[in-house]
């Protein structure tokens, strides 16, 4: 009897084993996606170590609902971490639609040194400060994926020239910038949700779409959009971000950890995007997409130059759009 009781006192006595806290991450595309591969390296390293108690359910496909709706739900503290584009970011920080702006990276050379480097740090913390309200906790950036670039995918026709572009209904991100500048160059955008897309353009509401072709094919948009115009107008950069609710709940060495899954699932998805990109292009001419390269897209680059710099200018950023531009060796102005 004396033995029983002292084993139950030691029970009683003994630490309470750490509950796993379980983290929730959206994305829309399927499993075979980079980002979803990104995820599934940060949740094997939240797994692995000593003293892990933190695991990721990754919930792929959109089943989470559209990149619009992680904002709300990441405020919330109902979604703890996510990749999302600028724009969809834009009501809660108007600026973040400035890194998603046309033009803005040289190359993809040039788009690593801006992200890896001070400028990067700067970009992360106006995410921070811009999505950071009294009455709703913001977004804390764990690493910036992306690195794809964005072309046009047309119904009936590529358009190999400026003057082809002339009026055409083109569905692109909802991104007042862009769409300014699209309009600016005599097309007709209309703001269209990319998982949307082929349907849209099957009802002929859009002629075409831009997008990063990894997520064409994935998306199966060459079934009704096989005409593919290299314009490579843009190359995406798409933080990875995580509540800042759930990071205040999170112990020092949770966040550490964190941080070094995060770190990990940023280096293999910096390898696979750009490779899932430029392999696409296999996957889309097996599908019968046909190819064709945009011949101005140096007059594309001129004729927009000023408009962004004034929109730049107009949202605050006239200093943030110099530093990335002596980055790509451009002469300061």
């Amino acid at each position: 009897m004396k033995t029983v009781a002292l084993a139950a006192w030691a029970l009683l006595a003994a630490p309470a084993a750490a509950a796993t806290v379980s983290l929730q991450a959206a994305h829309i595309y399927p499993e075979d996606h980079a980002w979803h591969k990104g995820l599934e390296k940060l949740a094997e390293v939240l797994r692995s170590a000593p003293d892990g108690d933190i695991e990721l359910v990754i919930h792929a496909r959109g089943s989470w609902g559209g990149e619009s709706d992680y904002i709300q739900s990441l405020r919330q503290g109902l979604l703890d971490m996510a990749v999302i584009p600028p724009g969809a970011a834009a009501n809660a920080s108007k600026n973040l639609a400035f890194l998603d702006m046309m033009f803005l990276w040289r190359d993809r050379d040039h788009w690593r040194r801006v992200v890896d480097g001070p400028v990067g740090e700067r970009i992360a913390e106006m995410i921070e400060a811009g999505t950071s309200q009294a009455d709703a906790p913001g977004l804390k950036v764990l690493g910036f994926w992306g690195g794809a670039r964005r072309h046009l995918l047309g119904r009936k026709r590529t358009y190999g020239a400026l003057n082809d572009l002339a009026a055409l209904r083109i569905g692109v991100q909802d991104n007042a910038l862009n769409i300014e500048i699209w309009r600016a160059l005599g097309l007709s955008p209309v703001a269209v949700p990319l998982r949307n897309s082929m349907a849209l353009m099957e009802a002929d509401i859009v002629e075409g779409v831009e997008a990063e072709l990894g997520n064409a094919a994935a998306l199966k948009l060459a079934a009704v959009a096989p005409h593919v115009t290299l314009t490579s107008h843009a190359i995406t950069l798409r933080p990875l971000v995580l509540s800042e609710g759930t990071w205040k709940r999170l112990t020092a060495e949770q966040r550490a950890l964190v941080t070094r899954a995060a770190a990990a699932a940023t280096t293999l998805v910096r390898e696979l995007e750009p490779a899932h990109d430029d392999a696409a292009v296999q996957t889309l001419r097996a599908s019968g997409a046909t190819f064709e390269e945009f011949r101005e897209r140096s007059e594309l680059d001129r004729r927009t130059a000023d408009l962004r710099r004034r929109l730049a200018e107009e949202a605050g950023l006239a200093r943030l759009l110099r530093a990335i531009e002596e980055e790509a060796g451009e002469p300061t102005r």
